[in-house]
């Protein structure tokens, strides 16, 4: 900010020259004429006295008489009371040189006041301010102080809104960090910002609804399948949107679909930065659509020697009084040693207590990791207040492990006794 103060201060600078250098050179100039008046008023009293002096002579000789004398003195006074009245206007206008110079003097103190005052009330100050701040961020991606910079920015964003480079930008460093739900905040802002422009805003709530579902670690809960629509509702088109209309298709083993909204997403934007992904995810989809006709066909291996756990899920009395019935309830099962991400898991609720659910391939989150796939897993049943798998201080939970998977079905019984400090 100290650059932009300095530009500034040497425009104000310049704007007085052009203010204050005029009335300075008038001054000059009145100065100059007030000497030269008052040359000319010396010269033409000499001039007087000497010509008085040689009318009283030729009066003493007699070669002017009385009439003669005094018409030729009247007209001698005459002219030194022109002289006099010179000197009069000579004081006004030295009167209106001493106020041109207060006048110079009180706008030298006035103008930056006031262009100062004016600026700070009407002018873009506070986007001045976002704008370097964001410029230190696009320098400081990645440094300590990113985090310090990213605070500040919101804090000025909250105060002046209407700034979408701004939100913008927040919500990109937001997301690159990994803050999914502070990410999902700023889209949100931004694409309320661009509501007359519904292409514009279809495409941040793409991107709102992305990183919802990031935030919730790949589970397609109410607050994302919200996000789709906004975004579709405004534009059919929206890739974001249908990108991940195509991932919630596959992972429920809808290939065929799964693979029509990402050769959707490919004839949209052929040349996108993730286009060798989407066809990847298209072959794949394509691949398993083959392997599940044939694994039709094959009855060599019935399904009931796939592995199946049958959890039985209870809360204990004493904590009935820290959740309300509509609080989610995840029953998941995970692998021991290794990804966090579940490859089993049901969505339920606390007045749905107790219970019994089946935990097995159907119920995997996505065909590359299922539980027929692990050999040992570790199951949690925990009651979520913000909705999501991932655990946060006073969620409530019941953990058993580890469990060996074994081909038919297992039972399992888990009393949700333990509150997340």
């Amino acid at each position: 900010m100290l650059q932009f103060w300095v530009l500034a201060a040497l425009l104000i600078v310049l704007a007085l020259l052009f203010v204050v250098e005029p009335l300075l050179r008038a001054r000059r100039h009145r100065i100059r004429i007030e000497q030269q008046n008052i040359e000319r008023r010396a010269q033409n009293i000499a001039i007087f006295r000497h010509r008085l002096a040689e009318l009283d002579e030729e009066k003493v000789l007699g070669h002017l008489d009385a009439s003669q004398y005094e018409a030729l003195k009247a007209e001698l006074e005459a002219t030194l009371l022109t002289d006099v009245e010179g000197a009069e206007e000579s004081q006004a206008l030295q009167a209106g040189a001493s106020r041109m110079r207060w006048l110079a003097a009180v706008l030298v103190v006035t103008i930056p006041l006031v262009s100062v005052g004016l600026y700070l009330k009407w002018g873009a100050y506070e986007g001045v301010e976002q704008r370097l701040l964001m410029a230190q961020m696009e320098q400081a991606e990645g440094a300590p102080d990113v985090e310090l910079l990213l605070s500040q920015l919101e804090t000025m964003l909250r105060e002046n809104p209407d700034n979408p480079e701004g939100w913008f930008m927040l919500a990109r460093t937001r997301m690159t960090m990994g803050q999914y739900d502070l990410s999902a905040a700023a889209f949100l802002e931004l694409a309320k910002l661009l509501e007359s422009d519904p292409r514009e805003a279809a495409a941040i709530y793409g991107l709102y609804a992305q990183a919802l579902y990031f935030a919730s670690q790949g589970v397609f809960d109410q607050a994302v399948m919200a996000g789709i629509k906004e975004a579709l509702d405004r534009n059919p088109d929206e890739i974001n949107a249908i990108g991940l209309l195509g991932i919630r298709a596959f992972e429920q083993g809808n290939y065929a679909q799964a693979a029509q909204y990402w050769e959707r997403v490919l004839e949209l934007n052929p040349d996108g930065p993730n286009a060798n992904a989407v066809r990847g995810g298209i072959e794949r989809a394509r691949a398993l659509i083959t392997e599940n006709a044939a694994q039709a066909e094959d009855t060599a291996t019935p399904e009931a020697n796939l592995p199946q756990l049958q959890v039985s899920v209870s809360l204990d009395p004493s904590l009935n009084e820290q959740v309300s019935p509509t609080d989610t309830l995840f029953v998941y099962a995970r692998a021991v040693n290794g990804s966090p991400m579940p490859v089993a898991i049901v969505r339920m609720q606390v007045q749905d207590l107790p219970l019994t659910v089946n935990l097995d391939d159907s119920s995997a989150m996505g065909p590359m990791a299922k539980l027929s796939s692990l050999e040992q897993v570790e199951v949690v049943a925990r009651i979520s207040k913000q909705g999501t798998p991932t655990a946060n201080p006073g969620d409530l939970q019941a953990v058993v492990a580890p469990i060996q998977v074994t081909p038919g079905v297992q039972a399992l019984d888990l009393v949700i006794s333990e509150v997340i400090q």
